[in-house]
Order: structure tokens, then C-alpha cells, then sequence
């Protein structure tokens, strides 16, 4: 048996699913159908995402026959399950060979390292502020505990009030934040994600970007 093949078709069969799924997500996102999203990211995304992993980290070379027949197996049993064909997958491998190195998938983790390295930055200037925030916040409340009289303590709550609503305000701009930078490091540390890009040109891309198409923002 072919392993270096075998390996090429297994990836390739884990890819078509997961662009396929992903198209899928991407229209009942545009829906608003967020219980279809949650079954596809469930059910589909996060079985594909793990095994692709696996088979990325699986060395075919060093595998037994018996091991290799079953993969073999497996693969053609999902390939049916998805309608799949050998002769497709094999022609997106070309494909994506061809294309190496100046596909799709390179624009595309280039844009998410990208939008990661400017979360990063805003992520650290809201943290600057919400320390700086924080510590006159501190001031203040020491203030307020060495201060004897009423009036003067009124002041100083006063003054308190919108340091403490900036505060939140702030928290809770730096938890969205943080979201948004746990998404696009999953999606960069998954492979996948570009990797369903593969097969297209840097042109066709960027025509479809053109015309609206979500890249992962």
C-alpha cells in the first residue's frame, strides 16, 4: 500500500468535510440559526478537527499493514458517508500541490497571524489603561479610609463612582477581547482552518474576499 498516498488521501478527505461544514456554518450564521451552528461545530467540526490533528501528527511510514488496511477502510467508509469520491480528492490534492505555497491557505493564516498581532497590541493597551485605572481606584480608597470628614468622604465616593464604571467598562471591553484572541489562536493552532484554502488560488481569493466573503474576522 501507497502510505505517502494514503496519508494525502486521509488529510484530503478530513479537509473537504470541514470546508464543507465550515461553508455550511458560515450560511446559518447569515440565518441566524445558531442551534444548527452549535450541532455543526459539535458534532462535525470538533469530531474532523481532532482526527486531522491525529493523522497530521501520525507517522503513516512506520504504521503496520493491518493498521494501514484499516485507516484504508475508514476512510472509504466516511468518503461514502460525505459522497466523496476518490478521484475528486485525489484531483484537490493535485491541486493543492500545484498551488503550494501560493494558495489560498497562505493569505489566509498570513490574515489571521495578522488580526492576532493587532488584538495583542489593543489587548495590551486596554490592559495599561485598566491598570492605571486600577490604581487610582487604589488612591482613591485609601483616601476614603484616612478621611475623617463626611463631607470630604462624599467627595472622594463622588469621584470614586465614574473610576469604578470605567473600570467595568474597560473589564469588560478586555474579556471580549480576550474571546476574540482565544478564536483566532484556535483557528490558527487547528491548521485546518486555512488549510481548507488550499485548493484555491491567491487570485480567486481575493476575489471572493471582495465580495464580502468572511475570512475568520
Amino acid at each position: 500500500m501507497d502510505k505517502i498516498l494514503l496519508r494525502k488521501l486521509a488529510l484530503e478527505t478530513i479537509l473537504q468535510i470541514l470546508k464543507i461544514t465550515d461553508s455550511q456554518i458560515k450560511k446559518y450564521e447569515e440565518l441566524g440559526d445558531i442551534s444548527a451552528v452549535e450541532i455543526l461545530n459539535r458534532d462535525v467540526i470538533t469530531k474532523y478537527e481532532t482526527l486531522y490533528l491525529t493523522l497530521l501528527e501520525t507517522d503513516f511510514e512506520n504504521l503496520p499493514e493491518e493498521e494501514l488496511i484499516t485507516i484504508d477502510k475508514t476512510l472509504e467508509d466516511i468518503r461514502t458517508q460525505h459522497n466523496l469520491t476518490k478521484d475528486f480528492l485525489l484531483a484537490e490534492i493535485k491541486v493543492r500541490e500545484d498551488l503550494s505555497g501560493d494558495s489560498g491557505s497562505t493569505v489566509v493564516e498570513k490574515l489571521y497571524r495578522y488580526q492576532l498581532s493587532k488584538l495583542l497590541e489593543k489587548k495590551q493597551i486596554l490592559t495599561d489603561k485598566l491598570k492605571a485605572v486600577l490604581d487610582k481606584e487604589w488612591e482613591l480608597e485609601n483616601k476614603l479610609k484616612d478621611t475623617i470628614q463626611e463631607e470630604d468622604q462624599f467627595d472622594i465616593i463622588y469621584e470614586l463612582s465614574p473610576i469604578r464604571e470605567e473600570f467595568r467598562a474597560l473589564e469588560q471591553k478586555l474579556n471580549d477581547l480576550e474571546n476574540l484572541v482565544s478564536s483566532l489562536k484556535r483557528k490558527i493552532n487547528s491548521k485546518w482552518s486555512y488549510e481548507i484554502y488550499g485548493t484555491m488560488s491567491k487570485e480567486n481569493l481575493m476575489e471572493i474576499y471582495k465580495e464580502n466573503f468572511d475570512l475568520g474576522e
